[in-house]
């Protein structure tokens, strides 16, 4: 069975370098990087697991997941006193998963991809930079947080009536306001404009947003996608929000389409 396995990976392997799926010209005539792909090489890496300020966090539950041909190899272990943990092991490079936890902390995840990374070497059957030191941040449990957040989705406007027109939208209803939807008070309002023509004489769609009520107001945050909790902690001062935007694409599209859309209130 163990040579069936490895016969069907050479093929895959084959397959996935000749349809570019593997960077070739990373590391073209490298036989040990082939080899590793193939079979695994050794790697390591020291792990530092700190909080939001840099501050180490010591036995927090890690859980390592490293990719393999038919099935990953998994390492658990604890972060020592100043933070760190030491993961070793057998991994073709593909995924490597990090996943720490601890109590009072929200969960972390972090992926590391050795393919198609021009930096990644392999010596001697081991993964280079060998003992490369990886930081991931544990963000603290705050109770109760001044901001909360939540995600809408698109709602489609009712083409014929709605274009340069401002529609108020309700976000605890999560719906345009009546009559074109069942919100009831306008938290902010939107605009779509449009000159309603369609493929090759399509020259682009606009879409404005204001805030009309006092102290109201938007601003625009990246999600941090290594946490459970992605939003930041507090909002930011009401000197900096926006209160009206305006969003403009020039390009074909297709009538019947959507795209999501998040709106973060102040």
């Amino acid at each position: 069975m163990k040579y069936i396995f490895t016969l069907i990976f050479s093929i895959i392997t084959t397959i996935s370098f000749a349809l570019g799926f593997v960077d070739t010209d990373a590391h073209k005539e490298d036989p040990e990087f082939d080899k590793a792909i193939s079979r695994g090489a050794k790697t390591k890496i020291e792990l530092h697991v700190v909080d939001d300020e840099g501050v180490p966090v010591p036995a927090a539950n890690v859980k390592v997941t490293l990719g393999m041909v038919t099935t990953a190899n998994i390492i658990n272990g604890q972060t020592d006193t100043n933070g760190v943990f030491i993961i070793e092991g057998k991994t073709r490079g593909n995924e490597i998963i990090i996943q720490p936890k601890k109590d009072g902390y929200y969960n972390s995840k972090k992926t590391i991809i050795y393919w198609g990374n021009v930096n990644i070497k392999v010596k001697n059957g081991k993964w280079q930079p060998y003992g490369e030191k990886i930081t991931v941040v544990l963000r603290k449990k705050h109770n109760p947080i001044t901001l909360v957040t939540n995600h809408y989705s698109t709602r489609e406007f009712k083409y014929t009536t709605t274009f340069y027109k401002w529609i108020g939208f309700d976000l605890k209803e999560n719906d345009f306001v009546e009559p074109h939807g069942k919100g009831k008070v306008s938290d902010f309002e939107v605009m779509l404009e449009w000159d309603q023509k369609i493929d090759q004489d399509y020259t682009g769609m606009g879409l404005k947003i204001r805030f009309i009520e006092p102290y109201s107001g938007y601003y625009v945050v990246e999600k941090n996608l290594n946490s459970d909790f992605t939003s930041p902690y507090h909002a930011i001062p009401d000197n900096i929000k926006l209160t009206s935007a305006t969003y403009y694409e020039k390009k074909m599209i297709t009538i019947g389409k959507r795209k999501n859309m998040t709106i973060i209130h102040v």
